[in-house]
């Protein structure tokens, strides 16, 4: 996770300037080797047949590694071995600051010694966490990570009180910010801010002292920062072997709920702290897992999944997306319709993602087909053609139960799956 923020804070220790940054990422992502570049050196393809499968992409939309499988130049196999080298394939940020002469190694190793220092959680931070809380490292790190944004992009210093729990009601001091975390996890990290500590935060974001203060722009600011602490806290959970995902910020006025009910199921600690310009509080309120979940994740059972695309490319990214999900897997691939019943006779999936484009079988003629073998199963529909997934989804109803669309994105894949999967345990 280093690299990802590490061009962040030089940036911000104004160790580099912008456009140096800039030219380093850009130098970076020139020295990605391309899958032709690794297929020839590993012999599997000559020049000249590189060159045909350029030809054949400018004419069309699909992927290089796709063309060039259809095309007979390369097998399943050796594209997984080129794509496999590609991602492993990669230079550093700092490599490439120090190639270009904006920084030298003994001013990197230093950097990052000092990044990684401050990296660390402040290990003060557990004697205000109650002992024994069963998400006390991931409290840690939320809080650990508060302390540095609010420093960091507020430019505030935040000081934090001992925890401490609460049962039936918090009072909203001004202005409720919230993040969801979803996943192994089911919890909400919050700020309860009063009016001069939300201003003050909004005036230190825009940068200008003379702001007009709106509930919208306010909103707007603080669930800002709420997210970032929640995107890095995030991060630094996902590596101490949790799986979770956030939703975007809520906010919740003092003048529309006063009084927040704490529901029966719920368990709510709460951080006091300061800022130099007044008080607010910190907190963390979190569904317990049941017994049987706490055993198995955020599924009750082992989920099985099929993907159907023509696409090889994007059946191993839905491969390696799907079976990053705790208690999820891939028991099946099919390149087409009649590939894919088979397989869903044969494995009896939970779940179906089907490409709605494909040669041989339609996407909607297959999902008719899968529902009636089993009109039980989820069917999740890939779609990169404007509107027709509406169309579909209309069509129907019974069947679909998501859309995710192409290019395929890791982190709408992954809602979706989860979605799907707790609307059926409901």
């Amino acid at each position: 996770m280093t690299p990802k923020f590490f061009g962040q804070y030089l940036l911000e220790k104004g160790y580099v300037t912008e456009e140096q940054l800039l030219n380093a990422l850009e130098y970076q992502n020139s020295r990605i080797m391309r899958i032709g570049e690794i297929a020839i050196n590993k012999g599997f393809m000559t020049p000249e047949e590189v060159e045909q499968v350029n030809l054949e992409q400018r004419r069309t939309d699909k992927f290089f590694g796709e063309l060039a499988v259809n095309m007979g130049f390369l097998t399943d196999e050796q594209l997984e071995k080129v794509i496999n080298i590609q991602k492993h394939n990669h230079i550093y940020l700092g490599e490439a600051l120090v190639k270009l002469g904006f920084l030298s190694d003994e001013q990197l190793k230093h950097y990052l010694d000092e990044f990684h220092r401050e990296q660390k959680p402040i290990e003060a931070l557990k004697d205000i966490i109650p002992e024994r809380l069963e998400i006390g490292e991931e409290v840690m790190s939320i809080l650990d990570t508060a302390i540095k944004i609010f420093r960091r992009m507020a430019n505030l210093y935040l000081k934090l009180g001992k925890g401490f729990f609460k049962s039936t009601q918090i009072e909203n001091l001004h202005l409720i910010s919230s993040v969801h975390f979803t996943g192994t996890l089911d919890f909400k990290f919050f700020l309860n801010l009063p009016p001069n500590v939300a201003y003050t935060i909004t005036k230190n974001l825009y940068g200008n002292d003379n702001i007009e203060y709106d509930d919208e722009i306010v909103a707007d600011c603080v669930g800002e920062l709420a997210n970032v602490v929640s995107g890095n806290a995030c991060s630094q959970i996902l590596e101490i072997g949790q799986k979770v995902y956030i939703s975007p910020p809520e906010s919740i006025f003092r003048r529309d709920n006063k009084l927040v009910e704490i529901e029966n199921d719920r368990q709510v600690l709460v951080f006091p702290a300061t800022v130099p310009i007044g008080y607010l509080e910190v907190g963390i309120m979190w569904f317990p897992p049941s017994d049987e979940k706490k055993n198995k994740g955020i599924l009750t059972a082992e989920q099985k999944v099929l993907i159907v695309d023509d696409s090889i490319l994007c059946r191993k990214q839905l491969k390696d997306i799907v079976n990053s999900i705790p208690d999820v897997r891939v028991v099946g691939s099919a390149k087409d319709g009649p590939e894919a019943i088979e397989m869903f006779r044969n494995l009896n999936p939970d779940i179906v993602i089907v490409d709605l484009v494909m040669p041989d079988m339609p996407g909607e003629e297959l999902i008719r087909r899968i529902m009636e073998l089993n009109d039980t199963v989820k069917i999740i529909i890939m779609s990169g053609v404007g509107g027709s997934a509406d169309t579909i989804l209309q069509e129907l109803k019974a069947g679909v139960s998501a859309i995710i669309s192409k290019p395929i994105d890791e982190n709408e894949t992954k809602s979706a799956i989860i979605k799907v999967i707790t609307q059926n345990e409901q």
